[in-house]
């Protein structure tokens, strides 16, 4: 466990930098001191005894600072592991290459009260190098019976002691071994403890008299020499809960550090601190019911909220609404089709709204993001796989038809396969939650949530990294990230981490600095690196002001709506329509309104990426303009700086100087989909400029007939060894092109 001083250091780096700044946003009103509800504010810890049956610690160097009232975290003093061991060997595929080291692993399933179950027959790769990311080894276990089991792997060097390697909650780990080993076993015992391992006990402290700790709850075993640690997570929840009875409110966290260690789980139609009839939703430790209007406020970089251990998805720190029933799963009504902007919706063969008023809030949807259909059931959507939206009725006409409080993000399609309709949701959304003014250790998910409404992080840390997503969910609106920092992936963690953004609409990213994470020993030439995606029709995105350190920003499929303007990119990068497929388009049409102009993109010499700014597929009004790509990079290969699909691509600058492959300053891809205009691209006044060897502009091959126009003009293109430009077109299908590359 970390101490109070862990994240000092950074936190005053923070402070100086002016990231800690007072927020003018208005918070909910009303105001709860997590204190008042017997918050502890301390993380110290102290080492105990005590005996099955009774009530009492006997501490070794006194009580230490623990009071009456307060929540008590005893290390093991639970019952037994609710999850069985693993009995197979794991199956381990190492891609690695030859050397002369031998990597051992077990597997060891473990419940979120942090009991631990024998750990699994070991498995060996052997004449192997060490592993670094280049060289790694994927993971796959036999299953765990019993509630929501988490997998944590241990590793052995060379027959060595077996250190931790990483926690997740699929047989098939998300993360291959590239030779990390967090030091601190993320939140679990960094060297494999003797097994099975008991459960941790909470409990409260009812006395507490010079080495004696009296509590609440009788010891189930027998403890010897156990670290006992404040836990003030049913404090904090106790003040969730007054702010709920309020109508809402402010909970307020002062200058200290909070442990926040024990989970909740859903019985299926409440949230319980009991793990044995815990359904399949993802556990959090603090939980929001209700509409909402809540805001976690603290005291700047002082402020700690500490989410421990690492559980993957089944980690959260807090649950905005996550148990909810989602949309596809209510009755819908059909509707006819609606273009993106649109304020008016008008229901199928002129039906009446279903039960709609002014206010209600409401999820339009329509095609599918899959490569398959996604057929209506039983008169609701189907299944979690439409384009959708969140949005509200303004107004309900008396015409068959309602004003919508937003314009569509998306164009809502008769793709002539999957369903199109909305589906009211009258109290089943979250409105005005968020975090402002305080730091996050969070091994897990910051916050798991679906159906919010006016989500806002402000001025807010994140100083250990989940290993996934930040926020973990989908179908939300109005998401605001402001003056923070946020790290993402463990120091020493494979470095591919995403945190995807599903369904999300009017979502805002300004002045933050994002930090992904990678594996050591230079990982860093991997072709992968950590990303913000926004998918599922995710659209109006602006990401404007920030710095991003290892981090991509992606769409699978449609963008409607990008403003991507004034960043920093270090060894970072833009891609949109990276999955986006013939079919897909033809489900979600073609995005629009996409800026990306004025950003600076820089790699370091070690640093080898697929792309970096990227429009995969066919769009409409797309400008890519005065951006700047300077590229150290020695291992850059032929890949494009500058890769379009659509659009104008103006006034940018691109720089090179590798000497391995040739480098395409500014790649055109033009692409085709039936039924869909073909969009032009234009490409002019780019400087391009390679040290070595590089193209200058390259125009692909469409593969069939091209009418939409092209025109590459005016550019300065210096190229040390290799061509201007290509123009990839032997058979002339190009049918609308101006250039002068050949000058």
């Amino acid at each position: 466990m970390r101490s109070k001083d862990s994240f000092a250091p950074i936190l005053l780096l923070l402070a100086s930098l002016g990231i800690f700044q007072s927020s003018a946003a208005e918070a909910p009103r009303g105001k709860f001191l997590v204190e008042t509800f017997g918050a502890s504010h301390s993380t110290a810890s102290v080492i105990c005894s005590g005996n099955q049956g009774e009530r009492v610690l006997r501490c070794s160097g006194g009580k230490g600072d623990f009071e009456p009232g307060q929540g008590i975290m005893i290390r093991a003093a639970g019952p037994a592991p609710v999850v069985s061991p693993v009995t197979e060997a794991p199956i381990v595929k190492p891609i690695v290459k030859p050397g002369t080291h031998t990597y051992t692993y077990v597997v060891v399933a473990a419940d979120l009260l942090h009991g631990m179950a024998e750990a699994s027959p070991p498995v060996s790769v052997s004449d192997c190098a060490i592993l670094d990311g280049e060289s790694r080894v994927e993971l796959k276990t036999a299953p765990s019976k019993g509630p929501l089991p988490v997998y944590l792997w241990y590793a052995s060097e060379d027959g060595g002691p077996y250190r931790f390697v990483l926690a997740d909650q699929h047989t098939t780990a998300g993360t291959p071994d590239a030779g990390q080993r967090p030091p601190d076993g993320r939140g679990w015992p960094a060297q494999l403890p003797n097994l099975p391992l008991n459960q941790d006990l909470w409990s409260t402290v009812t006395a507490a008299d010079r080495n004696l700790l009296y509590i609440a709850d009788p010891l189930p075993h027998t403890v010897h020499k156990t670290e006992v640690l404040h836990d003030d997570t049913l404090a904090v929840q106790a003040a969730v809960d007054a702010a709920k009875r309020n109508g809402g409110g402010t909970v307020k966290f002062g200058p200290y550090a909070y442990n926040l260690l024990r989970p909740a789980f859903w019985n299926g139609t409440a949230w319980s601190r009991s793990i044995g009839d815990a359904k399949a939703v993802y556990p959090p430790k603090i939980y929001i019911t209700g509409q909402g209007d809540l805001l976690f406020e603290g005291e700047g970089p002082a402020t700690r909220l500490i989410n421990s251990p690492d559980a993957y998805t089944y980690g959260a720190l807090v649950s905005f609404g996550i148990e909810k029933e989602r949309p596809w799963t209510l009755p819908f009504t059909g509707i006819r089709p609606v273009p993106r902007g649109a304020n008016r919706i008008e229901f199928e063969n002129g039906a009446d709204p279903p039960d709609l008023r002014s206010g209600s809030d409401i999820w339009l949807f329509s095609g599918s993001f899959t490569s398959s259909p996604c057929p209506a059931s039983k008169g609701t959507p189907g299944s979690n796989c439409h384009y959708s939206e969140l949005n509200s009725v303004k107004e309900v006409a008396k015409s068959g038809a309602i004003y919508l409080k937003y314009p569509t993000v998306n164009s809502y399609r008769n793709d002539g396969i999957n369903p199109l309709g909305i589906v009211n949701l009258t109290g089943r959304t979250i409105h005005r939650v968020g975090f402002r003014n305080l730091s996050i250790a969070a091994y897990g998910p910051i916050s798991t949530q679906a159906l919010v409404y006016d989500f806002a992080f402000d001025n807010v840390t994140v100083t250990v990294g989940p290993t996934t997503n930040w926020w973990y969910g989908g179908l939300n609106r109005g998401w605001s990230v402001r003056n923070s920092i946020l790290n993402i992936g463990d120091g020493g963690m494979y470095f591919a981490v995403e945190n995807e953004m599903d369904q999300y609409s009017d979502v805002h990213f300004e002045n933050n600095t994002l930090i992904g994470h990678s594996a050591p020993k230079g990982a860093d030439r991997m072709l992968a690196y950590a990303s913000v995606t926004l998918d599922e029709g995710s659209g109006d995105v602006v990401f404007e002001n920030n710095r991003l350190l290892g981090i991509r920003l992606r769409t699978d499929n449609t963008f409607n709506g990008f403003k991507i303007v004034k960043n920093t990119f270090i060894n970072g990068g833009v891609q949109l329509g990276a999955g986006g497929s013939d079919v897909s388009i033809r489900s979600f049409g073609l995005p629009s309104d996409v800026e990306i102009a004025n950003n600076d993109f820089r790699l370091d010499s070690t640093f080898a990426p697929a792309r970096i700014l990227e429009v995969r597929i066919p769009a409409t009004d797309v400008k890519i303009r005065s951006n700047t790509i300077v590229s150290l990079s020695e291992e850059l290969g032929s890949v494009p700086l500058i890769s379009a699909a659509a659009g104008e691509v103006a006034d940018n600058r691109v720089t090179t100087n590798t000497k391995a492959g040739y480098p395409i300053g500014i790649q055109i891809t033009p692409k085709f989909v039936l039924g869909f205009p073909q969009p032009g691209i234009t490409v002019a006044r780019n400087y391009i400029l390679h040290g070595a060897k590089g193209v200058g502009v390259e125009v692909e091959d469409p593969k069939v007939d091209y009418e939409g126009p092209i025109s590459v003009s005016d550019n300065h293109i210096e190229v040390a060894v290799g061509p201007r430009g290509v123009l990839a077109d032997q058979a002339g299908r190009l049918k609308n092109i101006h250039t002068d590359l050949a000058r």
